[in-house]
């Protein structure tokens, strides 16, 4: 396979692959009647005259299979940003077509000083697209819930991910997405009376079936992995504090203490599994209220515990 620029020529081969993707809702936006040969022959004519634009293909035996390209925000003040936009031709995927696309606009990206950062939109279902980018350095800076309307009248969220191209892949950032979410009557973080809280965890449908959950049921009580998303940002503590906003006790470091307005906002709990019904974990004692994104869940084991 070889990488090269795109040509006028091949901006027919270009939308009828786009035309395909857009068949099975969930990848690309944009609708078959929205993709015109003339628009993709202007995006290939004006990257290619921009010193901070991208447009490539990618070739196995002379045919083209995947493509791509870097496009540069309009405004001055957001110049330096260039949009991602990736498409791998149906029949071609899982074959590293994507990795090797998104490798070379990285490459040119870092040898370009006009861009400094990599930014893309994703739906929150392409599991396999969000993996790859991350593999790749780019962090999920944000979620925009019910962003695409799928032809079938329901929404998909999409996730904004970013990648700074003088970063390494080594970063000190780190993004999680979440498995699934909350649901509880507590709506507000108050401090006490959580042991008789009933709530459950809603794990993702669009990234986990029934069997992830498989022999859970043959545990007492589960860790909980989630964050306080509903916190105070202006609330945040990185010195000392009274723990529990009690005046009568010695302010002590965040860290050694377990308040929730930690840094990072992270919440772990050990709560017990009162039912399981499909993706829903029904729990007793869960201190996360309605709506926390929940980054993780582990069976509790006495064994490994005590120290």
């Amino acid at each position: 396979m070889r990488i090269r620029d795109a040509e006028l020529a091949d901006a027919q081969v270009l939308v009828e692959a786009e035309k395909k993707i857009t068949q099975e809702p969930g990848y690309l936006v944009s609708r078959p009647h929205e993709l015109t040969l003339l628009s993709f022959q202007k995006k290939i004519e004006n990257l290619s005259q921009i010193p901070n634009g991208k447009y490539i293909v990618v070739e196995n035996e002379d045919a083209i299979v995947g493509h791509a390209f870097l496009d540069p925000m309009g405004l001055e003040a957001i110049h330096h940003i260039v949009r991602l936009t990736i498409a791998v031709h149906p029949g071609f995927e899982e074959k590293g077509i994507g990795h090797m696309l998104m490798g070379h606009l990285i490459d040119w990206a870092r040898a370009n000083p006009s861009v400094e950062k990599i930014e893309l939109n994703v739906r929150a279902s392409n599991l396999r697209a969000i993996r790859l980018y991350q593999k790749l350095g780019f962090n999920v800076e944000g979620r925009i819930r019910n962003r695409v309307k799928l032809p079938n009248g329901s929404y998909v969220d999409d996730l904004e991910m970013g990648l700074f191209v003088s970063e390494s892949p080594s970063s000190l950032s780190v993004s999680s997405l979440p498995i699934g979410k909350v649901v509880s009557s507590r709506k507000e973080a108050i401090d006490d009376d959580w042991d008789n809280i009933k709530s459950y965890i809603q794990i993702d449908g669009s990234q986990f079936s029934d069997d992830a959950l498989a022999g859970l049921k043959d545990f007492f009580h589960l860790e909980i992995l989630f964050q306080m998303n509903q916190v105070d940002v202006r609330k945040i503590e990185v010195s000392v504090r009274h723990p529990r906003n009690n005046l009568n006790w010695p302010k002590v470091g965040i860290f050694a203490q377990r308040g929730k307005n930690r840094p990072n906002q992270f919440g772990i709990t050990i709560c017990r599994i009162e039912k399981i019904e499909g993706l829903k974990i029904w729990l007793q004692g869960l201190d996360a209220i309605d709506g926390s994104p929940v980054l993780d869940i582990k069976p509790w084991v006495c064994h490994y515990q005590p120290i």
